[in-house]
């Protein structure tokens, strides 16, 4: 069976929806499942009396990770995969190994899985340290990255046409 770009973007997309979070519950009023610690109200009396204690803490918001890098992870992954697969495929079928930093782990599948296995780790390990500072940039370089690798796997697919 070969893989061309219609199914090579498939398989990212699918990734892509089945590694997504769900969206949370809303709890309605008449709710069967009730959550497990039920909210207490305090008296007025009390709440006044710990407002007047202590001075008003500067509310700073917590920085929480962009939805979409948890997709963009996986898809990476998947796509790293695939261009193992698809790179020995084409190597099989009389192609070369075009990346010069590659060519000396194209002949052992467990080289080139162990090199892209590390990439993609430390890929993933600078893109949380990025969203961090930046959650913009972190979303646009793991669409760009999974971007090129979508093209990268789609022509070894094609390449490996034998």
């Amino acid at each position: 069976m070969s893989l061309d770009f219609r199914r090579v973007s498939f398989i990212c997309l699918a990734a892509l929806a089945l590694s997504a979070p769900s969206a949370a519950r809303a709890q309605t009023p008449n709710d069967p499942n009730p959550p497990l610690v039920p909210q207490v109200s305090r008296p007025d009396a009390a709440v006044a009396a710990e407002d007047a204690a202590e001075p008003p803490a500067r509310v700073v918001p917590e920085r929480t990770r962009p939805p979409a890098l948890p997709a963009l992870y996986g898809s990476f992954a998947a796509l790293q995969i695939l261009d193992v697969h698809s790179t020995l495929r084409a190597l099989g079928n009389g192609g070369r190994e075009a990346n010069p930093m590659m060519r000396g782990a194209a002949g052992s599948p467990a080289a080139m899985l162990a090199i892209k296995m590390g990439a993609t780790a430390t890929t993933i390990y600078a893109t949380e340290r990025l969203w961090k500072k930046n959650r913009v940039a972190a979303v646009v370089l793991m669409a760009a990255l999974n971007s090129a690798y979508l093209v990268i796997v789609a022509h070894n697919y094609s390449a490996g046409r034998g």
